[in-house]
């Protein structure tokens, strides 16, 4: 009897576990979360294009792509990012573009890759609600900080700015478009 109650229970296990198998497998990981940030791009509009940067390896997608006039004083924002243009941020007009490789990591691209910004630095603004820097995603409460790739060395290079634990939203000012990443540690050589 006793055996025949532990094979019961067995199959029951293994059923449980097969069906929670196929609910995970069903579900799909390419479906965007339900706490995934609103992108001015639609679902349709996004695409998968080539890396901008040294790390080839991964495919970026576009979030944000936006004319800016040297003269301009306006935001381009896509997904968790935004970057506030004014009169001066820009030596000429270029096409600017927002990228991330993942929606769960503070991982970004600002192009024109290598443009050099003007005399007043543009401001860069991430939400990094629900990506692994988030103490409620985590479990711990570090110091974060944003990070750029430097393309001619390879070297993650820190950037200062401000952090608001509140509205989990991290500020900067930058001096040149590229790769950029919100990280609690150096996210070292080349990148991750």
């Amino acid at each position: 009897m006793r055996r025949q109650q532990r094979s019961r229970h067995q199959s029951s296990a293994t059923l449980l576990l097969i069906s929670l198998m196929a609910l995970i497998t069903a579900s799909g990981c390419s479906k965007l979360m339900p706490t995934d940030p609103v992108s001015s791009v639609s679902l349709r509009q996004r695409s998968a294009v080539p890396a901008t940067s040294t790390t080839s390896s991964y495919v970026w997608t576009v979030l944000a792509s936006q004319f800016v006039n040297k003269t301009d004083d306006v935001t381009v924002s896509g997904g968790r990012y935004s970057v506030h243009f004014v009169r001066g941020s820009l030596n000429a007009g270029a096409q600017i573009t927002i990228q991330q490789r993942d929606s769960l990591l503070a991982d970004f691209v600002v192009g024109p890759n290598g443009t050099v910004c003007g005399s007043k630095p543009p401001t860069v603004a991430v939400r990094y609600a629900g990506t692994g820097v988030d103490p409620s995603v985590s479990g711990f409460i570090r110091a974060v900080y944003l990070w750029h790739l430097n393309e001619s060395t390879g070297v993650w290079e820190q950037i200062s700015g401000t952090n608001d634990a509140n509205s989990k939203t991290f500020t900067a000012k930058i001096a040149i478009l590229g790769r950029y990443a919100l990280s609690c540690d150096s996210p070292g050589k080349g990148g991750w």
